[in-house]
């Protein structure tokens, strides 16, 4: 009961914290209840803005689930058949000595230099640092009624949540023993709910490669798309430098959060569109003296 108890309050903790940190930083701004008016006035009314978003929120949701989102099915097949095949592969042993040798570098590279570098590095796959970094850029959208901006942080959160969902139920599922407990790589004990089985894939580098993704997508700059993407593959060598994963741990988990990224993205792309053909809409939102209502055309 111990480590069931210590699995709730730890894995699936970070996803109710990407939850609740959403709605929560969402919910601490005051609104007005308005008829129709112009944009420039809607986008500075934070309970429109904000239950809009929710809305988009939810638009993309439907299409990541119905499987219509910017990966088609071709893409789809494929991808599972990746996150499948090398599952398989690393069960059945076929790393085993790669995964090794790149322990016993990181194990041999230890230093008071590595280890101050790699320990920043590793805090940009922590889930509370992708919160901020979501929160952060919506709140900043939000503040100075920026839409594409409020949007990049809103797709952060949805990249985690994405993320988060999948690598939750694998590390659950294939129990694998991360590196420290002097097993080998291929130790498993499955639903053992048990941190020291949890590494494969690794959360860190999820949320590194979901972040970096986003951000790469929305911004479209190769140089900040190498920065990005640098920083995510720094937080994935530092779970390996710290013994906390494999580098088939890290590898799957790059690949997840890579995917979830361009997922929401491209789902939030079909959302805008779909929206965008559509002549009027009725919004209905929360205010603090009880429901607003907005007629846009």
């Amino acid at each position: 009961m111990a480590q069931i108890k210590g699995f709730f309050t730890g894995t699936v903790w970070n996803l109710l914290l990407l939850l609740f940190a959403f709605v929560g930083d969402l919910g601490s701004f005051s609104t007005v209840v308005y008829a129709q008016t112009p944009d420039s006035v809607k986008n500075s009314t934070h309970g429109f803005v904000i239950w809009r978003d929710l809305e988009c929120t939810y638009c993309d949701g439907k299409q990541l689930i119905s499987g219509i989102s910017g990966i088609s099915a071709t893409q789809g097949y494929v991808t599972a058949g990746v996150v499948v095949g090398i599952t398989a592969l690393v069960a059945t042993d076929n790393f085993s000595e790669i995964d090794q040798y790149f322990r016993d570098v990181a194990l041999r590279s230890q230093s008071a230099t590595n280890h101050d570098v790699f320990s920043i590095a590793n805090e940009y796959g922590n889930t509370a640092t992708g919160v901020i970094i979501g929160g952060g850029i919506y709140t900043g959208g939000l503040v100075f009624g920026d839409e594409s901006v409020r949007t990049t942080g809103r797709l952060v959160f949805e990249s985690l949540i994405v993320a988060g969902i999948s690598t939750t139920v694998l590390k659950g599922v294939i129990g694998r023993a991360r590196p420290y407990t002097n097993t080998t790589d291929h130790t498993y004990k499955p639903f053992a709910f048990n941190n020291d089985y949890y590494s494969l894939p690794s959360g860190h580098a999820t949320v590194a490669f979901a972040v970096s993704t986003v951000l790469s997508e929305r911004i479209g700059n190769v140089y900040a798309s190498i920065g990005l993407y640098a920083l995510a593959g720094s937080a994935a060598m530092g779970r390996m430098y710290f013994d906390k994963h494999w580098l088939t741990d890290v590898l799957l988990g790059g690949f997840i959060g890579t995917v979830s990224g361009i997922a929401v993205v491209r789902a939030n792309e079909r959302c805008t569109q779909s929206k965008s053909k559509t002549s009027s809409q009725l919004f209905l939102y929360p205010t603090t003296h009880g429901i607003g209502l907005t007629y846009s055309w």
